[in-house]
């Protein structure tokens, strides 16, 4: 099905080549990846969507393992994947600008990853709450969001 332009078989096959340890190939792994993401139709689904998300946060990944979080590559592929709504994604970008001080705007990533649901991101929105980073500090907001967080997990 993957050399048929199948996006979810593509996608599966890349994952494959990026995590079985018997079978690791980046190389592969990419040419899948970028094969899918321009074999795409333009007329986006919402399913299109959602594969798209999960395409550009795997090749978000490898260019993250190759060159580092903060290549400018690795964050358009995040940044592209987050638009499509991968909590991942958010989370990622989220993390990159908390690294770099910058909590306004690691606080709106991590606001925008729990919306979809990312326990990592509601973790990571607590402790900001907790110490007051990038915004006001508020106790019983960190609380609730630890809470969802491990409810998440």
């Amino acid at each position: 099905a993957a050399e048929k332009g199948d996006l979810r078989s593509k996608y599966s096959l890349a994952i494959q080549y990026m995590s079985n340890p018997e079978t690791i190939d980046r190389v592969k792994a990419r040419d899948l990846l970028e094969s899918a993401l321009m074999s795409k139709d333009e007329e986006e689904e919402e399913e299109d969507k959602e594969i798209e998300g999960l395409i550009t946060f795997a090749l978000g990944t490898l260019e993250e393992a190759e060159k580092g979080d903060e290549h400018e590559t690795t964050m358009e592929l995040y940044l592209r994947s987050a638009k499509r709504g991968h909590s991942g994604a958010c989370f990622k970008i989220g993390q990159n600008f908390q690294k770099n001080q910058d909590f306004e705007n690691a606080r709106q990533w991590f606001v925008n990853g729990a919306a979809l649901g990312h326990a990592d991101c509601h973790h990571s929105l607590s402790t900001m709450y907790v110490n007051g980073e990038g915004g006001t500090q508020d106790f019983q907001k960190g609380f609730q969001l630890a809470l969802r967080a491990v409810h998440l997990s």
